[in-house]
């Protein structure tokens, strides 16, 4: 469980997601990978998009929903290579997609308990994560795509890392996903990095705030422009 806050109002850490940068564990996504021959034949049954165009190294977000239409849950798939998906969801989804894809030629694993994840996100993220990864990494990876590197640990060790510009506050932000035996040291690593840029660890409640703030901008945003429409047809 990943904490509610660290500060005693989730202001100060709302905040610094919209102004600096915010440090957010998001380790209890669940995590699934999926793989085989027809792998992409099964994830492209289960979202509402269409992702026959899906390359390596990118991601999409997809809602995916029942036989009649019924939302189960939201989140990102991704292109590991040709026959290799992750999918990250907010609620327990294992035996679900395992059962979409009986009799198909691929296999659904379990990847939530070792796979541990922080969420840099913030104005200042990516010059954070300049000091953590090679500068040619974070420049490298386009939104909505990944990339993998290195990372040197608290105790000086070279650490491998894949590096999604992903996350769910609307402004710019990385998700960084590691061993579960690199988790505390990735989390030391990035608040001394953050120290010189006012980054601040984050709990969740922040993290809400501001994605129910972006969905009702988005809200807005499409019902001003459909309300134009129509006064304009």
């Amino acid at each position: 469980m990943a904490a509610g806050t660290f500060e005693p109002s989730h202001e100060r850490e709302y905040y610094a997601i919209r102004n600096a940068a915010g440090l957010i564990d998001i380790s209890p996504l669940f995590k699934y990978d999926v793989f085989g021959p027809e792998a992409h034949r099964l994830i492209n049954k289960v979202v509402t998009r269409d992702l026959s165009t899906f390359a390596a190294g990118q991601i999409k977000y997809s809602p995916w929903c029942d036989e009649g239409g019924k939302i189960i849950d939201d989140g990102t798939f991704w292109r590991l290579g040709d026959d290799t998906y992750r999918i990250t969801a907010a609620d327990p989804n294992l035996r679900w997609l395992q059962d979409c894809g009986f009799g198909m030629k691929a296999e659904v694993i379990d990847r939530s308990h070792d796979l541990p994840a922080l969420a840099l996100q913030g104005p200042n993220s990516k010059r954070i994560l300049s000091r953590v990864f090679s500068r040619d990494l974070i420049n490298g990876i386009g939104y909505y795509q990944l990339g993998h590197g290195h990372f040197v640990t608290s105790a000086g060790a070279s650490a491998e890392a894949t590096v999604t510009r992903t996350g769910y506050t609307g402004d710019l932000g990385y998700e960084i996903w590691v061993d579960a035996q690199h988790a505390e040291s990735l989390w030391d690593v990035l608040a001394e990095a953050g120290n010189d840029y006012g980054m601040l660890p984050t709990g969740i409640v922040a993290l809400l705030d501001v994605s129910d703030n972006v969905t009702l901008y988005v809200q807005c945003h499409f019902l001003f422009h459909r309300v134009t429409f129509l006064l304009e047809s």
